[in-house]
């Protein structure tokens, strides 16, 4: 006795099968998708946080000067490309007795150097404001977002009256995405400086 098998039914099988194949691919890459977004996520709140944590180290750092308002213009820099070579200064202020000025120039390269060990691909503007009373602090870094990037809002006025944005991720390009920034601000105060008997305050 001969079986007649139906052709109509095993070709609804394989549609079947090619269907739920096809969600399952669609589901998997859904996962994907919401993996690699938590993960973007995550790295862009590490770099900020990173970024907190060296803008209040470089506070420390200028709150040893005896006179932090005095010596603020010290401390500024046009925008740094972390991704190139730092020049040191001529004194290592960690060996060697300092004048502040020196202690300005040690201390700005070797903050620059923490930040370039903690954002790869990033970039760094430290800038006086309009008055004098603060230092801000920039710091950009590459985003993992697509290729729209993030448009920060971050920015600023430096004590010159120019404007002081997060920067593309090239320069040269106009259409280049922004980078991703945080932007904060360093207050400056004023310590006395006894000599013998003599009390200096520079206001």
């Amino acid at each position: 006795m001969h079986i007649i098998k139906n052709k109509r039914q095993n070709g609804f099988t394989l549609i079947e099968s090619l269907i739920a194949i096809l969600l399952t691919a669609l589901g998997i890459l859904g996962i994907l998708g919401v993996q690699m977004r938590t993960l973007a996520n995550t790295q862009d709140t590490m770099r900020r946080t990173q970024s907190i944590r060296l803008i209040e180290d470089l506070s420390e750092r200028i709150k040893n000067q005896a006179s932090s308002i005095a010596n603020a213009s010290q401390y500024t820099t046009s925008w740094i490309d972390l991704t190139q070579s730092i020049t040191a200064p001529s004194i290592d202020c960690s060996t060697s007795s300092c004048t502040a000025t020196q202690l300005a120039a040690y201390d700005k390269y070797a903050w620059l150097m923490t930040a370039k060990n903690n954002l790869p691909l990033g970039k760094a503007r430290i800038f006086a404001t309009a008055d004098g009373k603060a230092l801000g602090v920039m710091l950009a870094w590459r985003s993992n977002e697509g290729p729209a990037g993030i448009l920060a809002p971050a920015q600023s006025v430096d004590a010159s009256g120019s404007a002081v944005q997060c920067p593309k991720q090239n320069a040269n390009d106009s259409n280049s995405p922004a980078m991703s920034c945080h932007l904060q601000f360093i207050s400056l105060d004023e310590r006395c400086l006894t000599t013998g008997t003599t009390n200096y305050c520079a206001y």
